[in-house]
């Protein structure tokens, strides 16, 4: 991370590690963690930074709206809550695996799949799809 073909350049790209390999994205956060991630590297660290998993935000009028992930392609989707009727969220499943969180109103159950994602945590599509399920201490052990 942070290196480049020609040794007397440090470079750090918008992209994610993801379980499928390395993602262009482009989000505020993952440009303000570029930085760090060159400095990290340029000041001689042997561990590199810890992927992030990509996400950002946006507030339309009453709406907040978050996404977590890099969901493209999916295999499989999951709803947990009333599709359109907020706090809803989308998850996006690629063989089996988490790789993406859409919310509507829902900021708590996005943060705690980034972290399962992070994390690199399996759960079912079960525990995905039912609201009463409490999914913080899967992502927070």
């Amino acid at each position: 991370m942070g290196r480049c073909w020609w040794r007397s350049v440090q470079s750090r790209g918008p992209s994610w590690r993801s379980a499928r390999g390395w993602q262009s994205i482009a989000a505020s956060r993952s440009a303000q963690r570029q930085g760090y991630a060159v400095g990290v590297t340029m000041a001689g660290s042997a561990e590199p930074p810890p992927d992030e998993v990509p996400w950002f935000w946006s507030d339309q009028y009453d709406l907040n709206l978050q996404y977590a992930g890099a969901g493209l392609p999916w295999g499989e989707i999951i709803t947990r809550g009333h599709f359109g009727r907020p706090p809803f969220t989308v998850f996006y499943l690629s063989e089996g695996r988490l790789i993406a969180a859409a919310g509507v109103n829902d900021h708590h159950t996005v943060a705690r799949a980034r972290r399962l994602m992070e994390r690199r945590v399996e759960i079912t599509r079960e525990m995905l799809a039912d609201p009463s399920f409490d999914l913080r201490p899967a992502a927070h052990p």
